[in-house]
């Protein structure tokens, strides 16, 4: 064991971690993105492919972008990092990160005055401005904001709190097909690919109209240059660990590079032969659709895909457990590597994560048996050797899950990791079925891309992105008390539904949020169809769309090969919504405990003066998350109603838009420019973390209550997914309380819940990373549908997951049943006073 832990250390060594560390700008009320001190920017993409692009002027786009890929790939720098199995590299150096200009260029050239002006020397920010003037005009974004008219630009601002489109940080993929991959190889492909093309040579086939050919026959050329380029990349790992070979004196590392050298000639041209070659196929393949065109929201099934590998390779004996862990730890800390420049709206959402590359384990096959396997086991095992934050392990559970698989996984939770995250089979499937008509065999095999986001291996599902932008909903409750109004700035950046002096119910402040939600949802709707226009058209992908299903039998790019088209936004703050609207209930038109006047008038000072009735409105009221019918039932209200705005309006494939719950940080970074509210909230204080978490330490009825307040929230009802964090006692994961923790996942199992995640975190430990973070650089927190490196996080951020309830169980019988308690710490209590 220590010779693969020593390896994994050495590798380290040359690592800096890439997370993004968003800081607060309080004067301009909005996120800096800024990053860890060593990462600078890389130019090689943005300068090779732009070389292409001034040269292939008037043809097709998608064949200008396969010779952009192919020639980027041919001429890029290579490296093979000492110590490192596994190979392949997205810039010139480790510490780098790439640019995608022909996505977006404006808030790019921003952070060079501002985030990024440490990242690049002064001959590099010249250069970089010099391809930026190509670019100008002719990226994606810049195309889409000429479209735009001038009712929707001040939803354009990157810095936008109430609703935005991500349309300058493309980030989706579509699903490889990997199954079907790793038995043909890319050489498979290719071949299918100029068979294709040779029929379209001959003649029109019958009931063809011309733009349709035309389309097809480009498409499949790309195809082939785009391959081309992957397959000659790999090549080029080859030779290079070839020659490092034969120029390194220790012969140890010699055989390893010349096993490299062996697997890079073959793979991912040929079906990988052996499990290092299936492992290595798997990067290649992974990466190339990185350097395509930006690939944010990986899942994969990755046990399925490489247990076979595995097991073939232990039962002829040419692998050990420990040598598979040794290259699978290799694979994670590549995967870790991976990282990416983020447009300052996103920066926020994934401040302190890389990439969203999730790997499951467990769950059903198609035919509905467990599909927990070998490998599962050694996913687990191998983060805990790691201690990687990427890729994150999701394990899907069902009523047959093997109780060993839990046990190892809750060993992982117990560490204080954060994963895997657990979602729950019983309740993905059915939904998939009920709401997107999917086939049971077909849903079985659903994996998650992104947070809690659902998608299905080999499918194009996404249109370019996993989510094409996020609201906040307590923005909008905001609004609706503010005639539509900004309290930050004076804009009336919402529609105005009255003065709130005047409602008399209830009712009719839900209306005047809904309305409120109508109109952000109808801008963010329409921005993002016309982005997703301009990507169909200039973000074409020919590598990644001809792994997909039908993508070379249609002869389609993987934005017009959907087999699902899931636009769904972001949703940031229900809870708070919910709990706001109880407030409002209650204090002001049930108990008539004071006006609207007065409560307009606490909420414009910030609460200042107004303590008492503050605490009153904490104290008093019911809030989510305590099996409080009052409040539950206005939280499933919120989660109905607001999806229903967005179901009004459809995609450019005619899939209708639905809110979701992946928001990651945006909890937090969205709350920044959010004013006070109802619930107690001070100006800028983050919101509740996730869509269906309590807020910070209003949780006080145990974690069983938390279950039945979520329950309420059933995504058959609400229509969209669940994003649900808990913090626990460390001591309840192990030791005789184990048993007690296991019958309470079985009770979240049993429930209408999507998913569920754990912090096991004491808040000791926090507070003192804190004060002396250099002794925690490796502490890994959850921190929504994501893991962190703790200290990398924002103060305030550190800060809002203390202050997160820390639940214990009382004496629980198995089925999850029984008593529960609670330990509301002072610091869980900062939130609230």
């Amino acid at each position: 064991m220590e010779r693969y832990m020593e390896r994994f250390r050495e590798i380290r060594k040359q690592m800096i971690p890439k997370g993004i560390r968003s800081v607060y700008d309080a004067g301009q009320r909005a996120n800096v993105t800024k990053y860890p001190p060593g990462i600078a920017l890389c130019l090689e993409r943005s300068r090779l492919m732009t070389e292409v692009y001034r040269m292939t002027e008037g043809e097709a786009e998608i064949i200008r972008k396969a010779k952009a890929f192919r020639y980027f790939l041919e001429n890029m720098s290579i490296y093979i990092d000492p110590h490192q199995l596994i190979v392949g590299n997205e810039t010139s150096a480790q510490h780098r990160l790439p640019l995608y200009l022909e996505i977006s260029t404006q808030w790019i050239k921003d952070g060079l005055n501002d985030g990024f002006r440490d990242m690049l020397s002064g001959e590099e920010r010249e250069e970089l401005l010099s391809i930026i003037d190509y670019w100008e005009g002719r990226s994606i974004e810049d195309r889409w904001r000429a479209l735009l008219p001038d009712d929707l630009r001040p939803f354009s601002d990157h810095r936008q709190v109430v609703g935005h489109v991500t349309v300058g940080m493309g980030k989706g993929r579509p699903f490889v097909n990997f199954e079907r991959l790793l038995r043909t190889g890319l050489k498979g492909v290719v071949v299918d690919a100029e068979k294709e093309l040779n029929r379209l040579r001959c003649t029109v086939p019958a009931g063809m109209d011309v733009e349709a050919y035309v389309q097809r026959r480009e498409f499949y050329s790309a195809v082939l240059i785009a391959c081309e380029g992957v397959m000659a990349w790999a090549r080029r790992y080859a030779s290079l660990a070839a020659d490092l070979a034969g120029e390194t004196p220790d012969e140890d590392r010699a055989q390893e590079l010349r096993k490299i050298a062996e697997v890079c000639s073959w793979v991912p041209e040929n079906p990988p032969r052996d499990f290092h070659e299936a492992l290595q196929f798997f990067y290649f393949v992974h990466l190339a659709q990185r350097l395509e065109s930006i690939a944010h929201g990986a899942g994969y099934r990755f046990d399925q895909l490489m247990n076979p590998y595995y097991l073939r390779d232990l039962e002829t004996k040419a692998v050990t457990r420990e040598r598979a862990l040794e290259l699978l730890g290799c694979l994670w800390l590549k995967i870790e590597d991976v990282g990416e420049l983020s447009i300052p709206v996103s920066a926020g959402i994934q401040v302190g994560a890389l990439a969203w590359q999730n790997f499951a384990l467990g769950g059903l096959k198609e035919d509905g048996s467990d599909a927990t396997n070998e490998m599962s086991y050694l996913m687990i095992d191998t983060t805990m050797a790691c201690r990687t934050r990427e890729p994150a392990l999701v394990l899907r559970y069902h009523e047959g899950t093997p109780d060993a698989l839990i046990e190892k996984a809750l060993d992982l939770v117990a560490t204080g990791h954060g994963q895997p995250a657990f979602f729950n089979d019983r309740v993905i499937v059915k939904y998939l079925e009920k709401i997107h008509e999917i086939p049971e065999e077909v849903a079985n095999t659903y994996s998650i891309p992104a947070c809690v986001r659902w998608g299905i291996p080999g499918k194009s599902i996404h249109p370019m992105v996993p989510n094409v932008g996020a609201v906040s909903l307590l923005k909008c409750l905001e609004l609706a008390l503010n005639r539509g109004v900004d309290k930050f700035t004076g804009i009336r950046v919402g529609v105005d539904t009255g003065d709130p002096k005047t409602f008399r119910s209830l009712e009719d402040v839900k209306q005047a949020y809904l309305k409120q939600v109508d109109f952000i949802a109808g801008a963010v709707c329409t921005m993002w169809n016309m982005a997703a226009y301009l990507y169909r058209t200039y973000g074409q992908r020919p590598f990644s769309s001809a792994l997909v299903d039908g993508g070379l039998e249609k002869g389609k790019e993987a934005s017009a090969n959907m087999y699902r088209e899931g636009v769904t936004v972001l949703a940031a703050g229900p809870t708070n919504v919910a709990n706001s609207l109880a407030v409002l209930g209650k204090m002001v038109f049930e108990e008539k405990r004071c006006s609207m006047s007065t409560l307009m008038e606490a909420l414009k000072n910030n609460w200042d003066g107004y303590e008492d009735l503050r605490q009153w409105a904490i104290n008093r009221v019911p809030k989510y998350g305590n099996d409080d019918s009052y409040v539950d039932e206005i939280m499933r209200w919120v989660h109905v109603e607001s999806n229903r705005q967005f179901q009004k309006y459809q995609g450019i494939a005619g899939g209708r838009y639905t809110l979701a719950s992946s928001i990651a940080a945006g909890y937090y970074a969205l709350s920044l420019g959010t004013g006070a509210t109802p619930d107690g909230r001070r100006d800028g204080e983050p919101c509740a973390d996730a869509t269906v978490s309590p807020h910070a330490g209003t949780d006080r009825k145990g974690p069983t209550a938390v279950l039945k307040s979520v329950a309420h929230l059933d995504p058959l009802i609400t229509g969209w997914d669940h994003l649900l964090n808990q913090r626990f006692f460390p001591a309840f994961l192990v030791g005789k309380h184990r048993a007690a923790f296991k019958g309470y996942l079985k009770t979240w199992a049993q429930l209408p819940i999507w998913h569920i995640q754990f912090n096991a975190v004491s808040t000791e430990t926090l507070r003192d990373a804190q004060k002396n973070p250099d002794r925690y650089s490796d502490l890994v927190v959850r921190v929504a549908g994501y893991s962190a490196y703790f200290t990398q996080l924002p103060r305030e951020l550190q800060d809002q997951v203390i202050a997160r309830t820390e639940q214990s169980l009382g004496e629980i019988g198995p089925d999850g049943a029984g008593s529960t308690k609670t330990r509301s710490g002072k610091e869980s209590q900062v939130a609230l006073q």
